[in-house]
């Protein structure tokens, strides 16, 4: 299964995290609910529209949450102590 989470918590830079493995990729093609090549399309618009937001394959969603913590805790640190933090 494939979602989409997307993060800002007051960060300038919102990050879509997207669960599934780069090697299932392929598998956007094939969704029974979408025309083949939709959500590529999509992702590719996104990626155009907004290119300096990352758009982050994660194999797992535990991996996916795993991330969006780390992101958030980044932007968290960054936001409290704007000088300190890199």
């Amino acid at each position: 299964m494939t979602s989409v989470n997307v993060v800002s918590a007051g960060s300038s830079t919102p990050a879509p995290t997207i669960s599934c493995s780069p090697q299932h990729y392929a598998n956007i093609f094939k969704l029974a609910h979408a025309p083949a090549g939709f959500i590529a399309d999509l992702l590719g618009a996104l990626q155009v529209r907004y290119p300096t937001i990352p758009i982050v394959f994660a194999d797992t969603r535990t991996l996916a949450e795993e991330w969006t913590y780390h992101y958030l805790g980044a932007a968290l640190a960054r936001q409290s102590h704007p000088k300190q933090a890199t």
